[in-house]
């Protein structure tokens, strides 16, 4: 891994060696004062040359520019670390320590300075991205609503009788299902995630409504994990709609954690179409897990369009858009 451009930022270091050098001089002196009192007349003799060499390197103002000094290299290097969590997601003190030439033990102080402060997770050997918490599903429910509802008649609009579904466990997802049943489409096939849509989705016409297993996540009251994502891998469906955590300024479409990310790209990969859904309240938010992955969709809904860079950074990254 190549964390390029920290050396040449790095300040001297050959100027603070002759400070040192002095300080230490200067502590053993006291030291032998404190324990050898005999010799005390013998350090005295040298008591003006260390002070008069001490006082004009200016030390007392160097040793507080040397402290503000380490702490804007100690800065400079979270930074770093950040930023590469950001595109690599996992790092080790191994990689860290040799691109940012350092001891591993200032790595992992860095590190456990990051953690502290909820900028990353320290695991064994290194550190993952921190995973940003989301709001309740409640509270979520009620952010743009009308703009959700939006998207979901699109999306409602799409569909005709006696099709396939995989859907997530997104609010906007939720509003997708209550437009289904507002529509009276009749013997749809639902595949979902969420025990609320599962819900919803009876109340279809002849419908079949199949919940997904998986672990239970009670923030989502929804299904997750691996033995959700095995059982998605078995499905194929016409349709999948999947509500996106973030959109941010580079046009990537995220999630608040990996788990919800891969749930979401898998949906998309088991649909012959599949389309992600991002409300104009998403927009700008940065989230550390992105959907799709290697996945392909066929557009992105939205209740109005972003605005630039994201609009043009999604159309350059080959996005479809879609508004209601």
């Amino acid at each position: 891994m190549q964390l390029a451009g920290y050396q040449n930022r790095m300040p001297p270091f050959g100027a603070f060696e002759r400070w040192f050098r002095l300080l230490a001089l200067a502590a053993r002196l006291v030291c032998r004062a404190a324990v050898e009192p005999g010799r005390v007349r013998s350090i005295a003799k040298h008591e003006s040359t260390i002070c008069g060499r001490l006082w004009s390197l200016h030390l007392p103002t160097r040793i507080f520019g040397l402290v503000s000094m380490t702490r804007d290299i100690a800065a400079r290097r979270h930074h770093i670390i950040l930023e590469s969590l950001e595109r690599l997601e996992t790092i080790s003190v191994e990689e860290l320590a040799r691109s940012l030439d350092v001891s591993r033990e200032t790595i992992r102080r860095d590190l456990k300075a990051l953690s502290a402060e909820g900028l990353l997770s320290v695991v064994h050997g290194g550190a993952i991205r921190a995973e940003r918490s989301e709001a309740s599903f409640a509270s979520r429910r009620a952010v743009n609503r009308a703009g959700k509802e939006l998207i979901a008649n699109l999306a409602a609009s799409m569909l005709g009788d006696g099709v396939t579904i995989l859907l997530d466990s997104g609010t906007t997802t939720e509003a997708v299902v209550r437009a289904l049943v507002r529509s009276d489409r009749k013997r749809l096939v639902v595949h979902t995630t969420s025990l609320e849509n599962a819900r919803l989705a009876s109340r279809l016409p002849g419908a079949r409504v199949f919940l997904i297993g998986g672990e239970f996540d009670r923030n989502e009251d929804a299904t997750s994990g691996a033995e959700a994502l095995r059982a998605i891998g078995r499905l194929s469906a016409d349709f999948s709609f999947v509500s996106v955590g973030g959109v941010d300024a580079e046009g990537r479409l995220t999630d608040y954690t990996r788990a919800g990310a891969a749930i979401r790209s898998a949906l998309l990969s088991n649909a012959e179409q599949g389309f992600l859904m991002a409300d104009s309240s998403k927009f700008g938010l940065v989230l550390p897990s992105r959907i799709g992955g290697d996945a392909t969709f066929a557009g992105l809904l939205l209740d109005r369009l972003p605005p630039d860079p994201i609009a043009s950074n999604l159309t350059k990254n080959g996005v479809r858009l879609l508004v209601s």
